[in-house]
């Protein structure tokens, strides 16, 4: 078949099933204002809009303080890396960070990669193999089936959150490979729903299995000083691998992996997406730099992005609204189909309110997807009441 053939036949079977999507083009006003670009026959308009669907948890993307580090470290500095972190990359502030990190997450040593993906498809990809089992909860993010897949282990899945499926599957196959790896999220990127870490550490040791848990979601909003829930719930001894990010409620960007010394001198060998990788820029370290003390010093932020939740998901509640059961800021709501969940979204978009619609293959069941942040005020709210309203 033709190249362009071949490719229009996918993209008209993508289109047909509700699943195409496309960039919307926005530029930031601040961390919760964003001017969006509309293309409507052959006129264009900007127009205001408020934000629901970032990761910006916290709002510090947009701070003034994090601008203001990285414009200081690239007058010092410059601006790209130059090479790899084995090779010319590694600057002074790459390591001050990383010790940074280890501090903030109570451990021997981290490591920061060019983004989450990285970090989870480099760290599973390097620590087990053919002769290993894998066995990861169904829900859990891309980055690490992609780990997984590469490793070579045998990938078997969980149902998602169950603890009796999670044991089961290691009473069937555990004894037939060498290593056993155990892959959850802590906080579920479209579900908003919290995994019991308790119950999978005291499994992990019955079973003589590794875990890793990842903390994209959690990173800057649960536990003391937002240190995550493997820190809240006193189990960094108990977690062999803690893996993080850096660009959402941190609001810059970028991956780590925290852990003990040798882990961390281990993936630097052998971590092909950090050996491979040029390093990171020196301003968005600088920035991070920055972003983590005052993530650290700020617990008003979670205070009132927790407030915010609160009072959404009580007007979802008591407007009949179906929501995906959720403890996090991520609250979805959920939609019979593909072709409605495009409709809220686009009539929410039009109202002044971005909401973001999750279809397949990102999700298995079509849902709205608001992402709350510690800067929506009172009057943001109610906009995004308002506009919900006119569904009902």
């Amino acid at each position: 078949m033709d190249f362009k053939d071949f490719l229009s036949n996918k993209l008209k079977s993508i289109e047909k099933a509700n699943w195409k999507r496309n960039l919307i083009i926005q530029k930031p006003i601040d961390s919760i204002r964003r001017i969006v670009h509309f293309v409507e026959g052959f006129d264009s308009v900007d127009k205001e809009i408020i934000q629901f669907s970032s990761n910006d948890y916290l709002g510090l993307s947009q701070d003034p303080r994090l601008i203001e580090a990285a414009l200081e470290a690239c007058k010092e500095y410059g601006f790209g890396a130059t090479g790899s972190r084995l090779i010319t990359g590694t600057s002074a502030l790459h390591i001050q960070f990383e010790e940074k990190l280890a501090e903030f997450k109570s451990t021997e040593k981290a490591l920061f990669f060019s983004s989450g993906y990285a970090a989870n498809v480099g760290t599973i990809s390097a620590l087990v193999g053919k002769q290993d089992l894998i066995l990861s909860d169904e829900l859990n993010h891309s980055s690490i089936l992609s780990g997984a897949k590469l490793s070579g282990a045998e990938l078997i899945e969980y149902e998602h959150l169950s603890i009796d499926s999670l044991e089961q599957k290691l009473i069937e196959y555990r004894k037939d490979y060498k290593n056993a790896l155990i892959c959850t999220e802590s906080v579920f990127s479209m579900d908003g729903d919290i995994a019991d870490l308790k119950s999978i550490v005291e499994i992990a040791e019955k079973h003589d299995a590794w875990l890793l848990v990842d903390e994209a979601h959690s990173t800057g909003v649960f536990g003391g000083e937002g240190r995550g829930l493997v820190y809240k719930l006193g189990l960094t001894d108990k977690v062999h691998v803690q893996m993080g990010t850096c660009s959402k409620a941190l609001g810059v960007e970028g991956g780590y992996i925290a852990g003990s010394t040798e882990l961390i001198d281990f993936l630097i060998q052998r971590a092909k997406t950090f050996v491979y990788s040029t390093a990171p820029s020196i301003p968005a370290i600088a920035a991070l730099m920055e972003s983590l003390k005052i993530c650290q010093a700020e617990n008003w932020r979670r205070e009132k992005l927790f407030k915010n939740v609160q009072l959404i998901r009580a007007f979802c509640s008591a407007q009949g609204l179906e929501l995906i059961e959720g403890q996090s800021q991520i609250i979805c709501l959920k939609m019979p189909s593909n072709e409605i969940a495009l409709k809220w979204s686009g009539k929410l978009m039009e109202l002044g309110v971005w909401v973001q619609a999750i279809r397949p293959p990102t999700v298995k069941t079509p849902r709205l997807r608001i992402s709350v942040s510690a800067l929506h005020d009172e009057s943001n709210l109610k906009q995004l009441f308002e506009a919900l309203n006119t569904f009902l």
